[in-house]
């Protein structure tokens, strides 16, 4: 039965607790997330802690003094308020009215029930999300879980009114997929949708197309990334559940090149990148596909920084149509610079892709007959112990430690087919899937930097030998 005495008298009110006991986050700019408790299901109210305020715009509010906002949900909007009561310690609170109380238990009964019956917490309640919308003071609000029958009708009528290659504005975005206005990914839950935005105007993330796959940098600004981050969580869930992908870039501030429905092509991975102070953090790449296994639009409209030749588009970010992450990146991934680059790329080289461009680069094999040798040679140095074992129990040690699957488990974690330069047949066959192709691709990169530490005075085995240590390739 719905309490509506006023909380401030009731023995049970939350006035008593802690501004650390609200459960209360931020996961953007525009999102705040409240984790439920009895006050949301028994009073119709959240207590607001003071490092939430800025928020929603009440670091100026009064004691006694109230601020009217509104909370929509499918489309509907309900009334509210955020009020600073006149108690001796005020405490700031947001109350709504019965309207949506009863949304509340329409979307979690039992959590209703719960509250009802016991006057006790619990650690798994469900979150809310309020998420700022471009009028001031309104809140579209998002819950865990399965979206209501109506989002999920109006969702699934929902259809985007233009065509890939064209270009729009922000306003235009924002209208016509009912997110916010704001921030590289933009969940939607009226039209079940994110909105990923790439915007190579800014050098902070590294974008880029790779054999018609598009890697996606995740959102986090500082330190490491996460898939705890909302927006990257909702992403990396996507193919299970349900929500539609749309992809855009920004070549040129202000103007939006749709390039049109997406979806998860593999699951995400790190790689490194530098954040907005140029300090080294892990990020998660997510590999994008358009649906139908399209390619790139041509964009309609011309926008400054794309190039187009015979009716091609060329991303100023790579280099060519076929190529993926750059050398460097290799670099940063494996912890050693090369001092001689041609043997990097002939590392990153496969036959056929040199085949097919007539290039003057050497391929890949006699680097990776190097590696062979030298994987297996580290792999003894690792068990030698110079006493006890026969040469048929080192064989044994070493078969164990090198094989066709632990070489394919390394490059698939690391991803490293990602910076190889693949032949057009190669591409199209997805060569990357064979063991034998990746297996040639780890003991190449293996033989790579040995040589370019040898040829530099350096102990080429040992440098592998850390360089494997520090990437798992020993990890069961």
């Amino acid at each position: 039965m719905q309490n509506n005495t006023d909380p401030s008298e009731d023995a049970d009110s939350p006035e008593s607790f802690s501004d650390d006991e609200f459960s209360w986050t931020i996961e953007s700019g525009t999102t705040a997330v409240k984790q439920t408790d009895r006050p949301v299901f028994v009073f119709r109210e959240t207590m607001i802690p003071q490092k939430i305020r800025p928020f929603f715009s009440i670091e100026d509010l009064g004691s006694g003094q109230k601020r009217r906002i509104k909370l929509w949900y499918n489309d509907t909007p309900f009334d509210a308020f955020i009020e600073k009561t006149n108690h001796l310690t005020p405490m700031t609170r947001m109350m709504w009215k019965p309207d949506f109380a009863e949304v509340l238990r329409a979307e979690y009964p039992q959590w209703s029930e719960f509250f009802k019956k016991t006057r006790k917490e619990a650690a798994d309640t469900p979150a809310i999300r309020f998420v700022q919308r471009r009028e001031l003071n309104q809140y579209d609000i998002e819950f865990d879980g399965t979206p209501s029958t109506s989002v999920a009708a109006a969702a699934s009528e929902f259809h985007v009114p233009f065509k890939p290659g064209d270009v729009i504005d922000n306003d235009t975005l924002a209208k016509i997929f009912r997110c916010g206005p704001q921030g590289i990914m933009r969940r939607s839950p009226r039209t079940n949708s994110l909105v990923i935005i790439s915007d190579h105007t800014s050098a902070i993330f590294e974008d880029k197309w790779v054999n018609n796959f598009f890697h996606y940098t995740g959102t986090g600004l500082p330190a490491e990334q996460s898939l705890a981050n909302r927006e990257n969580r909702i992403l990396a869930e996507s193919k299970t559940s349900g929500v539609s992908l749309y992809l855009f870039e920004v070549y040129d501030e202000g103007k939006y090149v749709y390039d049109g429905e997406a979806e998860l092509a593999d699951p995400p991975f790190i790689s490194r990148q530098a954040d907005i102070e140029k300090n080294l953090r892990d990020v998660y790449i997510f590999p994008l596909a358009l649906k139908g296994h399209k390619r790139p639009p041509v964009p309609k409209k011309e926008v400054p920084g794309i190039k187009e030749e015979h009716g091609e588009r060329k991303v100023r970010t790579v280099a060519s149509e076929e190529s993926p992450f750059s050398a460097h990146d290799l670099e940063i991934l494996i912890g050693y610079d090369f001092n001689d680059k041609k043997i990097l790329d002939d590392a990153r080289t496969r036959r056929a892709f040199q085949n097919d461009v007539q290039s003057s680069v050497d391929f890949m094999d006699p680097l990776a007959t190097l590696g062979d040798a030298v994987l297996d040679l580290v792999a003894i140095y690792l068990h030698y112990d110079g006493e006890t074992q026969t040469s048929g129990e080192l064989t044994k040690q070493k078969i164990s430690e090198v094989n066709r699957e632990r070489t394919r488990v390394f490059a698939e974690r690391h991803n490293l087919r990602t910076y190889i330069l693949w032949g057009k047949g190669e591409s199209l066959q997805e060569s990357w899937k064979s063991d034998k192709a990746l297996d040639a691709v780890t003991e190449a990169l293996i033989g790579a930097v040995f040589l370019d530490a040898q040829r530099n005075g350096k102990n080429g085995m040992t440098v592998v030998k850390e360089m494997l240590e520090r990437m798992d390739f020993f990890l069961q």
